[in-house]
C-alpha cells in the first residue's frame, strides 16, 4: 500500500496565495475604479454601444467558464473509466481472489517450523468448499522484483545482452489462481518445487525479445547469474492497461515464495464474504500467528495505483465546482442583462409582445454562450 506524507509544499502555497491575491485585486479593484469615475453622459444617454461591449466581454468569460468545466468533467469521466479498468482488467484476473499475509516469525517460528505451518495452512484452506485454488507468492501480482536476465553465450537467441525484467517467485497453482493463460509449455507443478529447482515461466514480451523466431520452451535463460530452464510462456502484463507489456519472469522456488507468507486464494463467490471463512481456517492452525494483510486483490490493485482514483476525485471536485461557478456566472449575467433591458421589455409587452417571446429572447441570450462554451470544451477535451 502507498504511504503519502502530508506536508505543506511552500512553493505551491505561495503560488496559490499569489493567484488568490491577484485575482481578488483584479476582481475588486477594476469595478471599484470604474465606479469611482463614472461616465455620466454615457450613463444618462444609456449608450447601447458601451453596454454591448460589456455584454460581449461577459459572454467571453462565460464561454471560457463553461468550456473549462466541460474539460474537467470529461477528464474526471476518463479517470473513472481508468479506475474501473485498473480494478477489473489489471493484466490478470484479480476478481474473486483474496490475499492474506501471515507472519509466523513474529510468533517465534524458525524457518523449518514456518514452512510446516504454511503447509498446514494450505491444506486447511484448500479443504473449504468455497475455495477453487491457492498459491503462495513472494510478492502480490501488483508488485514486481527487478532481476537481470540474459541468454548464455552460444545460445540461439536474439543478441540482447542483459535485460532488466520484472520478476516474482511463486508456487504451483499461481497461474490457475490468477487465471493467467499459458500459450506454450506448462505451469509449475511439484517437480519444480523441490529445493534447487531451476524452472522459470517467462511472459510473451520476454519470449518475443529473446526468442523472436523460435519456441522458448526448453531454452536456458540466466536469471540473477544462474541458469534456468524455460518451461512455459504466459500472457502476463503487470503494468497498467494501455502500456506495452514489459519483460517478466516467474521462478518456481517454493521455499522462497512461501517465506514471504503471502497467500493468494481464488474463491467461488464474493471475496468480501469469503475473507472471514479463509481467515478462520488460518487462525485454526495457530491463532497466535499474526495475519498482517487480509483483503480482496482488487483493492490491493487500487491501492497500488492510488494516484489514479486520487486524481479522479480531484478532477471530479474541480469539474463540479467549475460547473457550479459557470451556472452562477450565467445566471448573474442573465439577471444583469434583464435588469438593464427592463424598459425595453416593458415597451415590447406594451406593444403587444407575448411573454413566451420575451422568455425565448432571454433563453437565447443565455444559451448562446453556454453552447459555444460546450463546443469549445468538447473540442479541447478531445
Amino acid at each position: 500500500q502507498h504511504l503519502y506524507t502530508l506536508t505543506l509544499d511552500w512553493p505551491v502555497f505561495v503560488m496559490s496565495l499569489s493567484v488568490v491575491i491577484i485575482t481578488g485585486l483584479a476582481i475588486g479593484l477594476l469595478p471599484a475604479l470604474q465606479a469611482s469615475s463614472p461616465a455620466l453622459v454615457q450613463a444618462l444617454k444609456a449608450d447601447p454601444a458601451s453596454q454591448g461591449r460589456r455584454s460581449r466581454l461577459r459572454n467571453i468569460f462565460l464561454v471560457a467558464e463553461v468550456g473549462l468545466s466541460v474539460v474537467l468533467l470529461v477528464s474526471a469521466g476518463l479517470l473513472m473509466r481508468s479506475v474501473h479498468t485498473l480494478r477489473w482488467n489489471p493484466g490478470f484476473d484479480a476478481e474473486h481472489v483474496v490475499l492474506f499475509r501471515m507472519k509466523p516469525r513474529w510468533s517465534g517460528y524458525d524457518r523449518s517450523a514456518a514452512a510446516a505451518y504454511f503447509e498446514r495452512v494450505r491444506r486447511r484452506v484448500e479443504s473449504l468448499a468455497e475455495v477453487q485454488s491457492v498459491a503462495f507468492a513472494r510478492l502480490p501480482p501488483a508488485l514486481r522484483l527487478t532481476v537481470p536476465v540474459s541468454v548464455p553465450m552460444g545460445a540461439s537467441a536474439a543478441s540482447e545482452g542483459t535485460l532488466r525484467a520484472g520478476g516474482n517467485i511463486v508456487t504451483s497453482g499461481f497461474f490457475e489462481t490468477l487465471n493467467i493463460p499459458l500459450v506454450r509449455g506448462r505451469a509449475f507443478d511439484d517437480r519444480d518445487q523441490r529445493a534447487g529447482a531451476t524452472s522459470v515461466v517467462v511472459n510473451q514480451a520476454l519470449a518475443d525479445r529473446l526468442w523472436p523466431n523460435r519456441d522458448p520452451v526448453g531454452e536456458t535463460i540466466s536469471v540473477n547469474g544462474k541458469p534456468h530452464e524455460v518451461i512455459g510462456v504466459a500472457v502476463y502484463n503487470d503494468l497498467p492497461v494501455g502500456e506495452a507489456p514489459a519483460p517478466f519472469v516467474f521462478r518456481g522456488d517454493s521455499s522462497a515464495a512461501i517465506e514471504s507468507g503471502r497467500l493468494l486464494v481464488r474463491v467461488k463467490g464474493d471475496p468480501a464474504l469469503a475473507l472471514p471463512l479463509v481467515r478462520g481456517q488460518i487462525l485454526a492452525v495457530d491463532p497466535s500467528v499474526a495475519v498482517a494483510e487480509a483483503l480482496p486483490l482488487t483493492r490491493l490493485v487500487e491501492n497500488h495505483h492510488a494516484e489514479v482514483p486520487l486524481a479522479m476525485r480531484v478532477a471530479s471536485f474541480a469539474g463540479g465546482l467549475a460547473l457550479l461557478l459557470s451556472a452562477i456566472g450565467l445566471y448573474s449575467a442573465l439577471a444583469l442583462s434583464v435588469s438593464q433591458r427592463t424598459r425595453e421589455i416593458g415597451i415590447r409587452m406594451a406593444l403587444g409582445g407575448q411573454s413566451a417571446s420575451v422568455v425565448a429572447l432571454v433563453l437565447r441570450q443565455g444559451m448562446t454562450p453556454a453552447l459555444l462554451g460546450l463546443g469549445a470544451g468538447v473540442f479541447a477535451a478531445v
